[in-house]
């Protein structure tokens, strides 16, 4: 459907894939379906676990990456503000 700032669907990362860090304007929401997933935030330090249903939120031009392990990575995401605007690797 047609939104005006909005964006929302499905995310999918095959599994022992990393997306590097990166950051953009839209705050960006995540509901993992399947887990373990790994997270990093803010360019530092490990890479961290989190399984499914647990939400993962990224405000505003926040760095972040994300790996999988054997489990491949689907969530639900909602972008709200400013989802034209590019991400930018860091």
């Amino acid at each position: 459907f047609p939104a005006r700032d909005f964006d929302a669907g499905l995310f999918l990362m095959a599994p022992g894939l990393t997306y590097p860090d990166h950051r953009h304007p839209a705050p960006e929401l995540y509901l993992p379906l399947t887990g373990p997933h790994l997270w990093r935030f803010d360019g530092a330090g490990d890479f961290a676990p989190l399984p499914a249903g647990v939400p993962v939120w990224n405000p505003p031009r926040r760095i972040h990456a994300t790996r999988t392990g054997a489990v491949a990575f689907l969530a639900l995401y909602v972008w709200t503000d400013e989802v034209d605007a590019p991400a930018e690797l860091v």
